[in-house]
C-alpha cells in the first residue's frame, strides 16, 4: 500500500513538472512568435493611425483576435499568417519591408495551433539612474592618454530607452545599430568608424546602454557638433538640484574635455532619428563638409538650402561628370527606363556614373500630366547646353544615391533644375509606412528604409527595345540604355560593395542570436526602424518619467496633478486611463525652450552649464 502511495506521488510530481515543462515551452514559442511579428509586422501594423488600414497592433493579440486576422488554433484561417505565409504580405511594391523565412513562419504557425496565447510580458529591467552615465563617461575619459583625445569624445545614450518598461530588447538592438550605421552614413572617412560600447551590458549600473565616438574618425568638426547641439531638445542641467551629486559630476566631464563644446552626451535615438532627416542630415554631410559649400556664403532666403547646393556641387566633389558621360554616352554612364516603380507612380529612369568611391546613381521623376514623360517618346534627355534634342524628356526631380568613400550610401533630393530639397513632391513619390512621421519622402531617413540592401534591381528596362526613334537618336539610345546583362553585374557590384560596409558597420551588432543567419534583406532597416518607433510611438506616464530620469512614476504624477503649468502646458493629459503624448508635442519649442525642458525644470532640473 505504502509502495502505491509512493508510485502515485512520483507519478503526481512527473505529471506536474510535465506539465510545468509544457506550460514553460508555450510560453517560449509565444515569445518566439511575438518578437517575430514585431520585427516583421510592426512597420505596418501598429495599431491606429499605422500604415495599413487594419487596425490590430502585432504586438497586442487580443487586437489581433478581434479584429479576425489571427483565428486561435487554426492557422490556415488565420489571415495575419496566411498571407505573410504565401508571400502577399507585405506587397511585393515594398521590397525594403522584411518578410517571413519559412522558420519563423512556422513558430507562428505553431503559436496559433497552441491557442495564440498572450506574449508575455519582458522581464523588468533594473534601472540605470543619470548619476551612472555620468560616472561611466568619467570613467572612460580618465582612461583617454590626453586631453586633446578626451575633447573629441562625443557620448550616445539608450537609458530613458532601458528604463522604459514599454521598450523591448529587440528595440534597444536596433538603437544600438541605428546610431552606428548613422554615424558612418555621415562620414566622409575612408574607414567604418568604431562606436564603442562604453560600458557592458553585464555592468550592473549602466547594463550597456552607453556609447561613444571620436569625432576626428568620422572627419567632424567642432561645428559640426555644434549643428547637432543647436537642435537638441532634451538638453538639461543640474545646477537647482538639492544633492549636488550631478552638477559635481558635469563640472568634472566639463574639466576633463575642456567644456568648450559642451553637451557631450545625447540620446541615441533622437540623433539617429533627427540626423538622419533634412535638415541636420544636409548640413553634417554637405554643407559642413563639402569644400565648395563650407565656402560658399549663406543666403537667408534659402532657409532649407541655404548655401544653394545643386547636384553639380556633389557631383565635382565625387569626381563625375554627368554631362559628358551622357553626351558620350560611353559606360561610364548606363540607364534603364521603365513605368510605375514602388514608390512612384508615373515614369522612373535610373542612371548609374562612376565614381572615385563607387557609383553615383540618379534618378529621373516626373509629375503627372507631363507630356515630355513620356521615355519611350523622349528617351534623351534631359535637356542641358549641348543636349538640345527634340528627344529630350522635361523631368520633375530625382533623387541621387551614391557610395561614401568607407562604402555605405547618402542620398540626395533635388527639383527639376537640379536644386537639392528636403522632400520629394508628394504627387510623386510617398511613403505609406510613415518613416519620416508623414506619408512625405525625406532625404536621408525615407532613402534608406527603401535600400537596406543597396541598390535595388530595377525592373525591366522598357527604352532601349521600344523607344521609337531612328538613325543616329538610334544609337544614342543603345549606348545609354545597355543590354541587361551589362547592367545587372554594375547593379549587383554595388550591392555588394554597400553590403560589404553595412557588415563592417552594423554585422557584429544586428547578426548575433536568433539573427545570426540571417541576411539583411530578412531583418530590420535599423535607422528607419528606430525612426518609426520613436516617432509614431506615444508616451505614456511611464515613458514620460523615464525620459525625465524619474524612477518613482508615483512622484512624477503627484507633481502634474500640483503643479499649474505642467497642466498648462498639455503634460495633464497623462493623468488620465491610457493618456498619452505625442513625441512632436514632447519636443516642440516654446521661446527656444522644449516641453520636455520645460517638465524637467519643474522637477528642479535647470538650463544645461556650457563653459564656452
Amino acid at each position: 500500500m505504502k509502495r502505491n502511495h509512493f508510485l502515485c506521488l512520483i507519478l503526481c510530481f512527473l505529471g506536474t513538472a510535465s506539465a510545468f515543462a509544457g506550460e514553460d515551452l508555450k510560453a517560449q514559442l509565444a515569445a518566439k512568435a511575438g518578437a517575430i511579428l514585431e520585427r516583421n509586422c510592426l512597420q505596418c501594423h501598429r495599431g491606429d493611425g499605422s500604415a495599413s488600414k487594419s487596425k490590430f497592433d502585432v504586438r497586442d493579440v487580443q487586437s489581433m483576435i478581434d479584429t479576425g486576422v489571427v483565428v486561435p488554433e487554426d492557422a490556415e484561417s488565420s489571415m495575419l499568417w496566411l498571407l505573410a505565409h504565401r508571400g502577399t504580405m507585405p506587397p511585393r511594391s515594398q521590397p525594403q519591408l522584411s518578410r517571413l523565412i519559412a522558420a519563423d513562419s512556422q513558430i507562428v504557425a505553431d503559436w496559433i495551433k497552441e491557442g495564440a496565447r498572450e506574449f508575455p510580458k519582458p522581464a523588468v529591467r533594473p534601472v540605470v539612474p543619470l548619476q551612472a552615465t555620468l560616472k561611466a563617461i568619467a570613467a572612460d575619459l580618465q582612461k583617454l592618454p590626453d586631453r586633446r583625445v578626451r575633447s573629441r569624445q562625443r557620448y550616445f545614450t539608450l537609458s530613458h530607452a532601458h528604463n522604459n518598461p514599454g521598450v523591448g530588447e529587440e528595440a534597444l538592438l536596433l538603437s544600438h545599430a541605428g546610431l552606428a550605421k548613422a554615424i558612418n552614413s555621415l562620414s566622409w572617412k575612408p574607414q567604418i568608424a568604431a562606436v564603442r560600447v562604453v560600458d557592458d551590458k553585464n555592468d550592473l549600473q549602466t547594463h550597456g546602454t552607453l556609447f561613444a565616438v571620436d569625432l576626428d574618425d568620422i572627419g567632424w568638426t567642432t561645428e559640426h557638433w555644434r549643428a547637432v547641439r543647436a537642435r537638441y531638445p532634451y538638453a538639461i542641467g543640474f545646477a537647482n538640484l538639492e544633492d549636488r551629486t550631478l552638477e559635481n559630476l558635469e563640472k568634472e566631464l566639463l574639466e576633463l574635455t575642456d567644456g568648450r563644446e559642451g553637451l557631450y552626451l545625447i540620446r541615441a535615438d533622437w540623433f539617429v532619428t533627427t540626423a538622419m532627416q533634412p535638415q541636420l542630415y544636409h548640413a553634417l554631410l554637405y554643407d559642413l563638409t563639402l569644400p565648395e559649400l563650407t565656402q560658399r556664403l549663406v543666403d537667408k532666403s534659402r532657409p532649407a538650402n541655404p548655401k544653394g547646393m545643386i547636384a553639380l556641387d556633389l557631383e565635382r566633389y565625387l569626381g563625375v561628370d554627368v554631362v559628358e558621360n551622357i553626351l558620350l554616352g560611353n559606360e561610364n554612364a548606363m540607364r534603364c527606363g521603365f513605368t510605375p516603380s514602388g514608390v512612384s507612380g508615373q515614369n522612373r529612369l535610373l542612371e548609374r556614373h562612376r565614381t572615385k568611391f563607387g557609383a553615383y546613381w540618379k534618378s529621373y521623376d516626373f509629375k503627372a500630366g507631363n507630356r515630355r514623360s513620356i521615355l519611350s517618346q523622349f528617351p534623351l534627355g534631359p535637356d542641358f547646353p549641348g543636349n538640345e534634342s527634340r528627344l529630350a524628356f522635361d523631368h520633375d526631380g530625382g533623387e541621387i544615391i551614391f557610395n561614401l568613400p568607407n562604402g555605405l550610401q547618402a542620398y540626395l533630393l533635388v527639383d527639376g533644375e537640379d536644386y537639392r530639397i528636403d522632400a520629394g513632391p508628394i504627387e510623386v513619390v510617398s511613403d505609406a509606412l510613415k518613416t519620416s512621421g508623414s506619408p512625405a519622402i525625406v532625404n536621408g531617413l525615407s532613402c534608406m528604409s527603401c535600400h537596406k540592401e543597396g541598390m535595388i534591381d530595377p525592373p525591366e528596362d522598357e527604352i532601349r527595345d521600344f523607344a521609337s526613334v531612328l538613325g543616329k537618336e538610334r544609337e544614342r539610345v543603345q549606348k545609354l540604355y545597355p543590354p541587361k546583362e551589362v547592367l545587372e553585374p554594375r547593379i549587383l557590384e554595388d550591392a555588394l560593395r554597400y553590403q560589404k560596409a553595412l557588415d563592417a558597420t552594423i554585422g557584429a551588432i544586428m547578426k548575433s542570436g536568433d539573427h545570426q543567419a540571417r541576411n539583411y534583406g530578412e531583418l530590420p532597416e535599423p535607422v528607419s526602424e528606430v525612426a518609426r518607433n520613436y516617432l509614431l510611438e506615444e508616451l505614456d506616464l511611464r515613458a514620460v518619467a523615464a525620459e525625465l530620469h524619474e524612477p518613482d512614476v508615483t512622484r512624477l504624477r503627484a507633481k502634474i496633478e500640483n503643479d499649474n503649468l505642467l497642466r498648462e502646458l498639455g503634460i495633464g493629459v497623462l493623468l488620465r486611463p491610457d493618456g498619452k503624448i505625442k513625441r512632436a508635442f514632447w519636443e516642440s519649442s516654446m521661446g527656444g525652450t522644449s516641453i520636455m525642458q520645460l517638465t524637467a525644470f519643474a522637477l528642479n532640473y535647470s538650463t544645461p552649464q556650457f563653459n564656452e
